[in-house]
């Protein structure tokens, strides 16, 4: 119930609203006759049509772990070492490309060593801008037969060592890359300065006759005017090649080679 007054011609006039509510009624609310204004969609309940995340009863997806022998592929080095051999054992070689192995000859032997304190810091001096000292060093000797001896100079002694100086340089720096790429240092010494051939060097030189070479397994001869070095087997008609990495001396590539 409700009443208010208005002014009508200077009097008020007294009005009342009298509000009766049937409990009796048979409407329900909401209303179904006014449409989708009233309709509630169950998926958004709350006000300003607003949603709840509904939990879903899902079971989360079982892994399925297969043993890693049959998944994990073979370690780098090991493939690399069964494509020495795979090259090693071919009877044929190409001619017009350089391979990492020559040919099986008893004109070539190929030894490895692992320095001693007192040949890293005679070689830090050669390689200045490797910490020597760090990782254990190794040297992989490349001695080649010659016809020519060393004991005396000839042109035919000159055009034959500067061949082999040559070839073991391209052999070389396809062993250094093979060698980086599985993450480890390698450099070699150039036969024709004495100095590294890939990495940055200072005056510091390493010839064939050094006295470091004796710790290779070689022996250094007097020649009337200078030294000159004595292969264990071939004397003095021998070529070296030095190569040096910091991987270890039982690494897969390096006892393939």
């Amino acid at each position: 119930m409700g009443s208010w007054s208005t002014l009508v011609c200077g009097f008020h006039v007294h009005r009342l609203l009298v509000v009766v509510s049937n409990s009796n009624s048979t409407k329900k609310w909401p209303n179904t006759k006014l449409g989708p204004i009233e309709a509630v969609n169950p998926k958004y309940p709350l006000p300003g049509f607003v949603g709840i995340p509904l939990v879903k009863d899902e079971k989360p997806l079982e892994k399925k772990y297969t043993p890693a022998v049959h998944t994990l592929p073979p370690m780098k080095e090991e493939n690399y070492a069964a494509t020495l051999l795979n090259v090693y054992n071919e009877k044929e070689f190409s001619e017009s490309q350089p391979s990492i192995i020559p040919p099986v000859s008893d004109q070539l032997e190929c030894t490895i060593h692992t320095c001693p304190v007192l040949v890293q810091q005679t070689l830090a001096n050669v390689f200045p801008s490797r910490k020597l000292s760090l990782k254990p060093l190794t040297a992989l000797i490349l001695s080649h037969h010659t016809n020519e001896s060393l004991d005396a100079w000839s042109e035919e002694a000159a055009d034959e060592r500067e061949q082999l100086a040559r070839s073991f340089i391209t052999s070389a720096i396809e062993i250094c890359s093979s060698l980086k790429e599985l993450g480890y240092w390698a450099d070699f010494i150039d036969p024709f300065t004495g100095k590294p051939y890939i990495g940055s060097h200072g005056e510091a030189m390493l010839t064939e006759t050094d006295e470091t070479m004796k710790h290779f397994g070689f022996d250094l001869d007097n020649s009337v005017c200078c030294k000159i070095l004595r292969h264990p087997k071939w004397k003095n008609h021998v070529f070296v090649g030095l190569i040096f990495t910091d991987a270890p001396d039982y690494h897969p590539v390096l006892m393939h080679i």
